[in-house]
């Protein structure tokens, strides 16, 4: 505290402490959340009259440092690797082909206090961000950063999505043309079949099964 008397002969205490005119008092600590009331008397040059002055001095409480996650969820069904923990800052996530986007969804642990964003868009606590689009067959990298109360500690937690690509498989599972044989016997990866047909044969019928049951097929 620095005081500064007007009259020149006047006398100065801050809390007991003899200070001279225009000079800093000794310091005064404050803990965190606690007040500091100083008072600093001048005395007049007659020795009598004196007038007192308080300041209150108040230290808000220290601000928290937790930048931590209690939860990480996306709005798709996917294999996460390793399964979220707090502690743990990246993830491998795995979603199926027909899954084009997501929105991720980060609930941080200092709740009221800390604060998220994800890919750079702020998102409120334990809120959905905007859908993310994701591309067939590529890994997307998700950064969910969060910044605790003090707005210098930070944690990143990274999701890397891969959105499984479009199944190249067009091969047959089985093939048969009722009870008509031909040859060679089926195999998956021979395209070419012969079948020897008696005049008394006025039609046949083609039955047959995909490997993978999301392709299509003529006949």
């Amino acid at each position: 505290i620095k005081p500064t008397a007007i009259s020149a002969e006047a006398s100065i205490t801050v809390n007991g402490t003899a200070v001279s005119s225009g000079a800093q008092s000794r310091a005064y600590t404050i803990e965190p959340g606690k007040s500091v009331s100083v008072p600093v008397i001048v005395t007049a040059a007659d020795g009598i009259t004196t007038k007192t002055y308080t300041i209150t001095v108040s230290r808000a409480d220290e601000l928290s440092n937790n930048a931590r996650l209690s939860a990480l969820t996306i709005s798709a069904v996917g294999t996460w690797a390793p399964q979220f923990v707090s502690g743990t800052y990246s993830y491998a996530v795995t979603v199926k082909n027909d899954v084009s986007s997501v929105a991720v969804t980060p609930t941080v642990e200092d709740t009221g206090k800390a604060t998220v964003t994800v890919s750079g868009a702020d998102v409120a606590d334990a809120t959905a961000s905007a859908s993310i689009a994701l591309e067939a067959g590529m890994v997307t990298r998700i950064p969910v950063i969060v910044t605790a109360e003090d707005g210098i500690t930070t944690n990143t937690y990274m999701l890397n999505i891969t959105r499984e690509a479009l199944n190249d498989n067009a091969y047959l599972s089985s093939l048969s043309l009722g009870t008509v044989s031909f040859s060679p016997a089926f195999v998956k990866t021979t395209n070419s079949y012969s079948a020897a047909l008696t005049s008394a044969t006025a039609s046949i019928t083609v039955v047959a099964g995909l490997e993978d049951t999301t392709a299509t097929m003529t006949v």
